[in-house]
């Protein structure tokens, strides 16, 4: 290599001889420094640390071998180490009240120059330099308090200072940066806008230039469209105006219109529609109030829905949202669902009673103007009263009725009338049975046997015409036997006297039992 080679005190630097030492026998190196031998230097380099005393040092590696006589050297090696310069001095302070461009300078030692930088650490040169060889320069726009880093560096020798003066440029109020939510709202929200501005202890807030806020208050609420701006200020600087904040207030949609009407007899869906503003959709509530999008949401975005089954009157909210910016209308507009007679409802006592009491029902059917009540699906009461008193036991459903229209049936009430211990005298002697049931037939009480049989029968499970001795007890008991009974009549049995002949008895004084043609039409109580 060229010689001789200049580093700095700073670095180290290792030297290699580009001969190789070869042979079978054992090497033994040697360095040599200013012809003194250097310690532990058996190697074929020499790696020497930062550090080194400033001067001129020559190397020479010898070798030797096994059975060599003599030391076998190489070319001498020149090195030059320089000297690190100290840092700079004499920094000159450097503030100004706003933001703008700043001029630093220092005070290199003889002989050198300086590089700036912006950052503390003495890297080598060219690491994050902001300018390079001069005393004094000026920086650009500085919009807060920025510190930059003077290096000299010996322009003969290129070596750098180990360390680097500071020196700072104040911005005493920087320039103002404005934080917020994003920039398009609704009228009904408001957007809040911080101001940030290091130094300051107060603030003007501007609107398109002009001054809508001053004090000590770093915040402001929009709540009209415009490009914002704030400033900082101490007491005695005034900082540079942030840059604009554009804040949008969309507008708000009107309420929609157009609803239609929508009605109909009986429980089930309606279809309701209306007519939003242009560039709007709908979305649909059960609560009038005009909250927040999504609050008590029956159905969004579209003019026209199909509810499902309503059993009343039932009314519907439309809201006008802006398909753009998502701002909903101010008011609701109202859209009802007449539902001309509700399905009704049945309200009673529990369903269970004594055969000496009574079931009291009531019905509810809104819009409705009289009643057809029924147990077990057939008719047993029509007209304007909405109560019925259960004597039987059964399944009891209503309808409402107002006009033409007929509303949807209500669901069914069972009220069962059983044995109540001790509570009824009849229960008690004829164990046998516990429900009673009078009989009423193509509006006749009366009728022949077969058909008595056949109608007690087909009432359900278990039900059946009394037996003879269970007719009896019946008559004696007759005082609290349910649904009443005829003094004068007699009712069939199911005992048979002879082939197509039946007892029957008289609910008189002396319940008398005789028989008849099966073919008479006799009184019926159906047991169980």
């Amino acid at each position: 290599a060229q010689q001789p080679v200049s580093v700095c005190a700073s670095a180290g630097y290792t030297l290699t001889s580009a001969a190789a030492a070869t042979g079978a026998a054992e090497i033994t190196y040697e360095w040599l420094e200013n012809d003194m031998p250097v310690a532990n230097s058996n190697a074929a380099t020499l790696a020497v640390a930062a550090g080194k005393t400033p001067g001129t040092y020559h190397y020479v590696r010898r070798v030797s071998c096994t059975g060599c006589e003599e030391w076998t050297p190489s070319n001498t090696f020149t090195v030059v180490v320089n000297a690190v310069p100290v840092a700079p001095t004499g920094a000159s302070s450097h503030s100004r009240c706003d933001a703008g461009a700043l001029t630093f300078s220092a005070t290199p030692p003889e002989g050198c120059t300086i590089d700036w930088y912006n950052v503390a650490a003495a890297t080598t040169i060219g690491s994050s330099t902001v300018t390079a060889g001069t005393t004094s320069w000026t920086s650009g726009v500085l919009n807060s308090t920025t510190s930059y880093y003077a290096q000299a560096r010996d322009e003969t020798t290129g070596c750098v200072s180990g360390t680097r003066l500071t020196v700072t440029g104040t911005i005493n109020v920087a320039t103002a940066t404005i934080a917020g939510a994003a920039g398009n709202t609704c009228p009904a929200a408001t957007v809040s806008l911080t101001a940030t501005a290091a130094g300051a202890t107060s603030y003007t807030w501007y609107k398109d230039g002009q001054e809508v806020q001053s004090g000590t208050n770093r915040n402001y609420t929009v709540t009209e469209s415009g490009a914002y701006t704030v400033q900082g200020m101490n007491a005695s600087c005034t900082g540079t105006v942030s840059a604009g904040f554009p804040v949008t207030i969309n507008a708000v949609p009107g309420t929609p219109t157009g609803a239609s009407s929508h009605s109909r007899c009986d429980a089930g869906a309606l279809t309701f529609s209306a007519t939003p503003p242009e560039g709007c959709t709908i979305d649909w509530y059960n609560v009038a109030a005009a909250t927040t999008i999504g609050s008590s949401t029956v159905t969004a975005g579209t003019t026209s829905w199909t509810s499902g089954v309503l059993n009343s009157t039932t009314s519907y909210y439309a809201q006008a949202r802006d398909e753009t910016t998502g701002c909903v209308s101010g008011t609701r507009l109202t859209v009802t669902g007449t539902i001309n007679v509700a399905t009704a409802t049945i309200a009673g006592a529990a369903g269970n009673t004594c055969p000496a009491a009574t079931v009291s029902l009531t019905a509810t059917a809104a819009g409705a103007t009289s009643y057809t009540w029924y147990k077990d699906g057939e008719e047993v009461q029509s007209g304007t009263s909405r109560n019925y008193t259960v004597a039987e036991s059964g399944a009891y459903t209503v309808q409402g009725i107002k006009d033409a229209c007929t509303g949807t049936v209500s669901a069914g009430f069972p009220a069962t009338i059983e044995c109540c211990a001790d509570d009824c005298a009849i229960w008690t002697t004829c164990s046998s049975f516990t429900q009673v049931s009078s009989v009423s037939y193509e509006n006749s009480t009366a009728m022949e046997w077969s058909i008595a049989n056949t109608y007690c029968q087909n009432k359900g499970t278990g039900w059946r015409l009394p037996t003879l001795t269970e007719l009896e007890c019946m008559c004696a008991n007759k005082q609290s036997l349910p649904g009443g009974y005829e003094s004068t009549e007699y009712y069939w049995s199911s005992d048979f006297v002879n082939e197509g002949e039946l007892y029957i008895v008289q609910f008189a004084e002396t319940c008398s039992a005789s028989y008849t043609h099966e073919g008479w039409n006799e009184w019926v109580k159906c047991v169980k």
